[in-house]
């Protein structure tokens, strides 16, 4: 299949409110960062970057450890290299308190462990 091709199949699947669009996107985007993507989803995002324009969101799933225990947490960042710059699996001083998302804001005085991360596609739409 060719470039136009694969790019009149997505238009077709935007068109038809293919729900599936989002996540597929999504998945590709998180698959690049990760540097674990194959020709055929290069090619294929690719495509996307052609025909269609998205708002990202960077979210970061993170526990807050505090000396009792540790909160789950989350957490939004505005700009990519920030993203980039957190390791999984890890602590980091990149995320503040006051950043985090958390049920319980009572608690202070702990580090940030970063669970997950991940790029969310919002507001998909034809160029």
């Amino acid at each position: 299949m060719n470039s136009q091709d694969q790019m009149q199949i997505l238009v077709n699947r935007y068109r038809d409110k293919d729900r599936g669009l989002d996540s597929e996107l999504q998945n590709l985007l998180n698959k690049e960062i990760q540097q674990q993507l194959s020709v055929d989803e290069r090619i294929l995002l690719d495509s996307f970057r052609q025909v269609f324009e998205w708002d990202n969101r960077y979210v970061v799933q993170c526990d807050y450890h505090i000396p009792v225990g540790r909160i789950s947490a989350s957490c939004v960042l505005n700009n990519l290299q920030e993203f980039l710059a957190l390791e999984e699996n890890d602590f980091t001083d990149l995320i503040d308190y006051d950043d985090l998302i958390v049920d319980d804001a009572d608690f202070w005085g702990g580090e940030v462990f970063v669970e997950e991360k991940e790029i969310e596609v919002r507001h998909l739409r034809l160029k």
